[in-house]
């Protein structure tokens, strides 16, 4: 449970530093919220395995690392998103590219809630070897990825129409039924 609320640190911290950043636009805060979702990655990945090492897996975990993972790799990438993509454009007097973005960034959050759901009521039904959608977490990597490769917030429409399609696409992954293989457990070698 501790290195779950350190992933949830990291994702409040990604937070509050879009948040500041929301009327400034410096690349370096995008970048660094965009690093702290990839660190809050690396705590839940460490997360279970911890929780196996030390005998210490339990139901109460499982949830909390659900909880955690909507906040940290659903709303703070979305927020990180909206802010990057369209904020600056509502200021510019664009209100229904504004609101089109955020309309965006909450189906983000949405597919990746509704891929958690999924996933944890699914739990032993299905193949281990492989995780029905993108999991959050990897929908988080891939739109915190653009961030850190280009951390220039969108100045063209273009740039935040490519920012909205993204949000769109990675969300339809998560909530699609595309078999997408599980780090979690060994793929067995077919045989020849």
């Amino acid at each position: 449970s501790f290195v779950t609320l350190l992933s949830s640190a990291c994702g409040f911290g990604s937070i509050v530093v879009t948040v500041d950043n929301a009327h400034i636009g410096d690349p370096s805060n995008f970048r660094l919220a965009a690093i702290l979702l990839v660190l809050a990655g690396v705590f839940d990945a460490l997360d279970g395995f911890v929780a196996r090492a030390t005998g210490t897996s339990s139901q109460f975990g499982v949830h909390l690392d659900s909880i955690a993972d909507v906040m940290n790799f659903g709303c703070a990438p979305a927020l990180l998103l909206y802010t990057y993509g369209f904020v600056e454009f509502g200021a510019a007097g664009h209100p229904t590219l504004l609101r089109a973005g955020g309309l965006a960034c909450f189906l983000f959050v949405a597919c990746g809630a509704l891929r958690l759901a999924r996933f944890n009521v699914s739990v032993g039904r299905t193949d281990p070897r492989y995780f029905v959608g993108m999991p959050i977490t990897a929908g988080a990597a891939c739109v915190a990825s653009v961030v850190v490769a280009w951390p220039d917030a969108a100045a063209t429409l273009q740039h935040a129409w490519m920012v909205m399609a993204l949000m769109v696409f990675v969300g339809g992954l998560m909530v699609s039924t595309i078999r997408f293989p599980s780090s979690k457990q060994k793929m067995s070698k077919p045989v020849m």
